[in-house]
């Protein structure tokens, strides 16, 4: 086997403490030393990496970036790049010793592939990823994220799109393509540059016996990661499904209904419309903005309405708290008069001391009668005094609980949603059952509303009908339990109206598996498009 000229590049930030693991997996390749060269992109890095890898790996070639960018230092070091493959890992990643060997073979062997990907594992070896996957309304995921390692992705196959964290490309390949596009500066990235590879007839392969193991965002966190997979979605949208954008602006709601302060889709409307006009013709835009702007005025809608709640909430919450504050200060009023009555007995109590030691020179015959009313004067002066100690230190907690009252003002804002429920029950789920799961729903979720499908006989659909709980509107009844192509395509098209949040299969643990009813219910959870699934078992 020729070896060809290798270059894999590694973009760095603040990723000292991996970059030990990462650079010494890759000198330990099974591939030949002189057919390997190791480029560093430093993404301005403050914790020493770039100094580092200059005393320990005096081999590597160090590149800096002018601005913390992902994309944009991956191209400077393609740009630098002289290998016929170059391969892209996070510093965060280290590699068994035949992970580029088993790639480059495939890849020699097989001229049109122009990417590549490996199984990345964690470290407990279970997988994080085995090549893209699609979820509803234009998301992406790893295949196979946190499954166990079982030979279930063991085939060479062609595949949409592979993770970004260990990556190769054939040069010839991105010179077609372009490089990484820096608008995204990173998530996503990978993907659009696998549609674009794509779109001009190059395979991208995912290659199992090839094996890394990741530091799952190691030199990242998830509220990076959630902020830029959201933004680059549109992005990725604006660029490759121009006519899917305005459907799919709101998405799980990160830039909208969460109102985070500068996280909003009118903040991101420039760089969208940017890349419109960058990646597509006027005519183009011009015919699918006016169903951008109906559904931005939608989102805009759901916030208007969210707001007017979360103030009507927020005026309850100030109505208690400032019956809570009354009641402090009432009790405050109190306490400075019982303080006040302290100081006029103390005061009482220091006079008559006064005159008792006037007195005492008078009377000389009492002598000793007027130093034990001394005494106890004495005593009655050190209780008073503790007294006075005591109304003081409730009089401070008292100030103080006011105070937490006073800011628990500015924070007594909440949005609660509401959820949609689908129960699929089949044919022998009981009434009684069916029943006894919609009311616990009820109970847990009060603002919920919930759609019955079921193959129902005439007197149970005229019971299930009457219950309280069930939104007539969409209680839904196949015809005598078929399920022909209409039917699929009617129920489909029902689901996509609805919009569920949660799908719920009834089912029995005690009953037959091979039941085929319990089959269909689970296929038609599927095609309900809802936000998440699961099976009840009633018994």
């Amino acid at each position: 086997m020729n070896f060809p000229l290798v270059n894999i590049i590694i973009v760095n930030f603040n990723g000292k403490q991996y970059l030990s693991n990462c650079l010494n997996s890759l000198f330990n390749l099974d591939y030949p030393k002189n057919r390997l060269g190791i480029i560093v992109v430093d993404n301005c890095s403050t914790d020493g990496s770039v100094d580092f890898i200059k005393r320990r790996y005096p081999n590597v070639v160090i590149l800096k970036n002018d601005i913390n960018n992902y994309a944009r230092a991956n191209n400077l070091g393609i740009r630098k790049a002289k290998g016929e493959y170059l391969a892209f890992i996070n510093n965060d990643i280290r590699v068994e010793k035949d992970w580029l060997i088993e790639i480059i073979r495939v890849m020699e062997k097989k001229r049109r592939v122009g990417v590549a990907g490996c199984k990345l594992l964690f470290d407990d070896n279970r997988i994080q990823s085995s090549g893209h996957v699609e979820y509803p309304n234009f998301y992406w995921g790893d295949r196979g994220f946190k499954e166990e390692d079982i030979g279930q992705y063991e085939n060479i196959e062609e595949v949409f799109s592979v993770c970004g964290a260990a990556i190769i490309f054939r040069k010839t390949c991105l010179k077609e393509v372009g490089f990484f596009d820096e608008d995204f500066n990173l998530y996503l990235e990978d993907l659009d540059i696998c549609f674009r590879c794509a779109r001009i007839n190059w395979k991208i392969l995912y290659i199992p016996k090839s094996i890394a193991y990741h530091n799952f965002r190691g030199t990242s966190n998830s509220e990076l990661a959630t902020y830029y997979s959201e933004r680059n979605r549109l992005l990725l949208l604006a660029k490759h499904f121009p006519e899917k954008l305005s459907d799919a602006l709101y998405g799980k709601g990160y830039f909208t209904a969460e109102n985070k302060e500068q996280k909003n889709i009118y903040n991101l409307l420039p760089v969208i419309f940017f890349k419109l006009l960058e990646s597509h013709d006027i005519k183009s835009i011009i015919r699918i903005l006016p169903d951008i702007f109906k559904n931005l005025k939608n989102i805009s809608n759901l916030e208007k309405d969210l707001l007017v709640h979360a103030i009507e909430d927020l005026k309850n919450n100030l109505e208690d708290i400032k019956k809570n504050i009354l009641a402090k200060e009432s009790s405050l009023n109190e306490l400075r008069q019982d303080n006040s009555h302290l100081n006029e007995r103390l005061q009482e109590a220091n006079d008559l001391l006064q005159r008792t030691v006037q007195d005492n020179y008078a009377k000389e015959s009492s002598l000793n009668e007027l130093r034990q009313d001394n005494s106890h004067l004495n005593e009655r002066l050190q209780k008073t005094l503790l007294d006075l100690q005591d109304k003081e230190s409730q009089f401070q907690k008292v100030t103080q609980e006011e105070n937490v009252l006073r800011n628990e003002l500015n924070r007594m804002i909440r949005v609660d949603k509401k959820l949609k429920f689908l129960i699929i029950k089949p044919q022998r789920i009981d009434i009684e059952e069916t029943e006894a799961v919609i009311g616990a729903i009820k109970r847990k979720y009060p603002n919920s509303s919930i759609c019955l499908l079921a193959n129902l006989i005439k007197q149970d659909y005229e019971k299930l009908v009457k219950n309280i709980y069930i939104d007539r509107k969409l209680l839904y009844q196949p015809d005598k339990n078929r399920f022909s192509p209409v039917t699929i395509l009617k129920l489909i098209f029902i689901f996509w109206l609805a919009r569920f949040d949660v799908a719920l299969v009834l089912s029995s643990s005690i009953q037959k598996k091979d039941y085929s009813g319990y089959r269909k219910a689970k296929i038609l959870s599927l095609l309900s498009c809802a936000r998440s699934r699961h099976i009840y078992y009633v018994d």
